[in-house]
C-alpha cells in the first residue's frame, strides 16, 4: 500500500530530478569569470616543454609541414614575446608550459579532415599541479606559417588575460 507520505516524496523527487538542471544552467551561466592563478600572471621564468603531436595530428601534418612545426612557430613567440625568460631546464623556471599538438577526425572516408588544437598546460614547479589550461583551433592548410602563427597569438592572448579565457573582461 502506498502512503500518502511516499507519493509525496516520489513526487519531490521527481519535480527535484527534472527541475535541477534547468536551474543549474542558468546558474552556471551567470557566474563571474574564474580568474587566472596569480602563478600564471606573474611568472618571469618559464620552460617550454614540447609534448608532440597525437596520432591524428601527425596524420593531418603528413603532408602539409613538419609536426614540429607547431612548437617551433610557439617558441619563437614566446621568445619574441620578451615577458617570459626562457630556461634550460624545469628547476630553473617559475612555470612549465607543456605544449601539445591534438586532433581528431571530422569525417570519415577519403579524404579525411581533422579538428585540429594546439593545447597548452600551465604547470606549476613547484607543486607539479597543472594551473590551467588553454586550447587553440589550428587550421592545417598549406599555408601552415600562417595558420601556426594565428592559433599561437591565440594561446597567448590568452595567458595574458586576467580572467578564463573567452570570459567577460570586466569585473563587477
Amino acid at each position: 500500500m502506498i502512503t500518502p507520505l511516499y507519493r509525496t516524496l516520489c513526487v519531490l523527487t521527481l519535480v527535484g530530478t527534472v527541475a535541477s538542471p534547468a536551474v543549474g544552467a542558468e546558474a552556471i551561466s551567470a557566474l563571474p569569470a574564474a580568474p587566472l592563478p596569480n602563478q600564471v600572471l606573474t611568472a618571469k621564468k618559464v620552460f617550454l616543454s614540447n609534448l608532440g603531436v597525437d596520432a591524428a595530428a601527425a596524420v593531418a601534418f603528413e603532408y602539409i609541414a613538419n609536426p614540429d612545426a607547431a612548437f617551433n612557430g610557439f617558441f619563437a613567440a614566446i621568445q619574441s614575446l620578451g615577458q617570459y625568460g626562457l630556461t634550460a631546464t624545469p628547476a630553473e623556471s617559475d612555470l612549465i608550459l607543456e605544449f601539445r599538438v591534438t586532433a581528431a577526425p571530422l569525417t570519415a572516408g577519403a579524404p579525411v579532415q581533422y579538428l585540429t588544437y594546439l593545447n597548452l598546460s600551465v604547470v606549476d614547479t613547484k607543486s607539479h599541479y597543472v594551473l590551467w589550461t588553454f586550447r587553440s583551433p589550428l587550421q592545417v592548410t598549406k599555408r601552415i606559417d600562417e595558420d601556426v602563427r594565428a592559433s599561437v597569438a591565440t594561446l597567448i592572448n590568452s595567458m595574458r588575460s586576467p580572467t578564463a579565457p573567452g570570459a567577460p573582461q570586466s569585473r563587477q
